[in-house]
């Protein structure tokens, strides 16, 4: 539309941008999105979340400038605390684990499943809060841990209780082979 409309899309052009703005806004509403960048070939930053980031030069990282020549995305994630720590915490703080997409945005310029992909014509970073997402993983991992302990503990005390009857059983046999074999010497007396 943002073509039609205006012949080409410039971001410079405070209606483009508004409207861009808008649109980004509404689809990242409510994913715990924190920040947004889009950038040129140039790497320099032609859309953000944060307006005071427009135009600046300096804040591509290596995964931006990699996904310039690359077709695959690039997902980091940041955390404050490592993940075999995040296990045994009760609560763990909020944006203590940041997910950080990195995105070729691509020309579609393919009209069928077998052309290629159009050129990259910039890259489309975010980063978004996945602490509630991971406290709901390890959640969920705590409780397989605690029904597999509970079906272990179940099937050890079925394994114990089969054990002693078999050993119950076992020694009646050897209580009445005892008894017949006396029995026996009593009469062969």
């Amino acid at each position: 539309p943002t073509l039609v409309g205006y012949g080409r899309i410039v971001l410079s052009q405070p209606a483009q941008y508004e409207r861009l703005d808008q649109l980004v806004e509404q689809l990242i509403h409510g994913m715990n999105v924190q920040e947004l960048n889009i950038y040129d070939h140039s790497h320099i930053v032609s859309y953000s979340t944060d307006r005071s980031k427009h135009g600046r030069p300096d804040l591509a990282s290596p995964e931006v400038i990699s996904a310039m020549t690359g077709t695959e995305p690039i997902f980091n994630l940041d955390m404050d605390v490592p993940f075999w720590q995040a296990m045994f915490l009760p609560r763990l703080e909020e944006n203590s684990i940041i997910l950080r997409t990195t995105y070729p945005l691509r020309i579609e310029n393919r009209l069928t499943s077998t052309q290629g992909e159009g050129p990259v014509m910039g890259v489309m970073e975010f980063r978004q809060d996945i602490t509630s997402d991971l406290a709901s993983v390890v959640g969920f991992q705590w409780s397989i841990i605690g029904i597999t302990l509970i079906s272990c503990l179940l099937i050890f005390s079925l394994l114990i209780f089969f054990l002693r009857r078999a050993e119950r059983a076992l020694a009646a046999r050897v209580e009445e082979k005892d008894r017949l074999q006396a029995k026996l010497h009593q009469h062969e007396k």
